[in-house]
């Protein structure tokens, strides 16, 4: 459970929203606390056979099915989320990812694709 603006919510359900489109593999969402006010940034894995328009079709289908306030801030699309030695997911690297690929005058509709640290990456084994 993360306060954000005011509204507690719990990032997993929106990482759950995130999974339910199918060209979702993986999601996870990490809280930007450095940030005034704290933001909600979300990283995803896509299928295979994605579309190259993920991104803009995720923030849509989210706005579907979640409040504002429940919304990323930013969706980055990368091959593989970062993972520790013990196989649990770097939430540090999450947030240097997200917040690494930002560009003025971009909001929610970052790409990602093979970050120069993808080659230390390994893809998630876990199944959604």
């Amino acid at each position: 459970m993360v306060k954000i603006n005011g509204q507690r919510l719990d990032p997993s359900e929106i990482e759950e929203a995130l999974r339910k489109q199918p060209d979702v593999y993986r999601a996870e969402v990490v809280v930007d606390d450095r940030a005034e006010p704290a933001r909600l940034l979300a990283i995803v894995v896509p299928s295979p056979e994605a579309r190259p328009d993920l991104v803009p079709r995720l923030n849509k289908a989210l706005s579907a099915v979640l409040p504002s306030y429940m919304r990323p801030s930013r969706i980055v699309q990368t091959s593989a989320i970062p993972l520790l030695p013990g196989g649990k997911v770097d939430r540090t690297e999450l947030l240097r990812i997200a917040t690494s690929s930002v560009k003025p005058g971009v909001a929610g509709c970052e790409f990602r694709r093979n970050p120069a640290t993808d080659s230390d990456l390994k893809p998630a084994a876990v199944p959604i």
